[in-house]
């Protein structure tokens, strides 16, 4: 063992954790070298797959293998992550750049993201803080029960809220609904931008929330989004149940003091468009902006949807 961990080899024999999940694998592997050599070209196949996302050839190696040894390397390779959510973490002797844990991780994020004042995934409020630790879930985006090699990989490891990770994502995956190539991807294809959200109250029917990628209507992309997170039937909610009356409450507020002013209904629409701008401004610096926004340009393009609030 110290032959194939090298340098490596104390942080290795002083992990326990990691011993019985290296020999149920090679008892998986045997005496067959060319399983072997799969299973490491699996590896390194779906551990470089962030140098793949144009790829429209690309595929994950990990989640094809046979059964075994598809359920000793998960094992094996989980564990890895059970040890970066440790407190001992991966020391420097292994990373050369300080002490890796789950928190030390999520710390990083949010220091190098100082106006970042949302969950990164579904635009909610932001993790809680006590003192130096950050309440938040290191979600994986492509989960480890499909793609196991991913476990600790700095491209798959996302800090989302609770919800995000518990209620909805789990072990869902994207790659499932798009190809790598098409879905959106942390860190390398942000969602945001592409995706238009626009409110809609369409005849016989309740306010609501449509997606739009770069005009193209509900690409492999947003529905890999929505299959992951529910983002769209989400938003609708808090748009329906939170959002709209608050802003509903603020325009009567509005139009009430403008009308003891003496003014018409082109200040109001200023006003709107003034608000619009202002929400647009704040995104990412406080929660549900995008959602605002979105009633606020319907509320300012449609003069039935002010009319309403009006009566």
């Amino acid at each position: 063992m110290d032959g194939h961990f090298a340098a490596n080899a104390d942080w290795f024999w002083t992990h326990r954790s990691l011993h019985q999940p290296v020999a149920d694998l090679n008892q998986a592997v045997g005496a067959d070298a060319a399983l072997a050599a799969r299973v490491l070209a699996s590896f390194d196949n779906d551990a470089g797959f962030d140098r793949h996302t144009d790829d429209p050839a690309f595929a994950f190696a990990c989640s094809a293998l046979p059964d075994p040894p598809r359920p000793q390397l998960r094992a094996l390779l989980e564990t890895f992550y059970v040890i970066l959510g440790s407190n001992g973490g991966f020391s420097n002797q292994l990373t050369g750049n300080g002490l890796l844990t789950r928190n030390s991780l999520l710390a990083d994020f949010w220091l190098h993201n100082p106006n970042l004042r949302v969950c990164p995934a579904c635009d909610g409020p932001p993790p809680d803080r006590t003192g130096d630790k950050i309440h938040a879930q290191c979600d994986h985006f492509f989960p480890i029960s499909r793609h196991p090699a991913l476990s600790i990989h700095p491209r798959n490891l996302v800090p989302i809220c609770t919800p995000c990770n518990e209620d909805f994502k789990g072990d869902l995956d994207a790659n499932d609904r798009a190809h790598l190539s098409q879905m959106f991807l942390p860190y390398t294809r942000e969602v945001f931008g592409p995706l238009e959200v626009e409110a809609a109250r369409p005849p016989q029917q309740g306010l609501t929330l449509r997606f739009n990628d770069n005009g193209a209507g509900e690409t492999p992309r947003i529905q890999s989004l929505n299959y992951i997170l529910h983002l769209q039937e989400r938003w609708t909610a808090r748009l329906q149940d939170q959002i709209a009356p608050k802003i509903e409450n603020t325009i009567r507020h509005q139009w009430r003091l403008i009308t003891r002013l003496g003014h018409d209904r082109a200040d109001l629409e200023q006003d709107i468009n003034a608000q619009r701008v202002e929400v647009h401004r704040t995104h990412g610096q406080a929660p549900d902006t995008i959602v605002a926004e979105a009633y606020w340009s319907l509320l300012a393009s449609d003069p039935n949807e002010r009319d309403a609030l009006l009566l």
